[in-house]
């Protein structure tokens, strides 16, 4: 997604664990160029979800 406001582009990343998601983030996400910081935000519950 390319958004406007705060955030330039947000990416929906499924991780089987917290280990994972560290794992993406250090070793993967932040050898990206470019990519200065990072925020997270975890689905506690999805009800429904729809693509185009």
């Amino acid at each position: 997604m390319i958004l406007r406001g705060r955030y330039d582009i947000m990416i929906e990343v499924f991780c089987r664990d917290h280990a994972e998601l560290l794992s993406f983030m250090t070793e993967k996400l932040s050898m990206v160029d470019g990519v200065r910081d990072t925020e997270s935000f975890m689905h506690l519950k999805i009800v429904k979800e729809i693509y185009f």
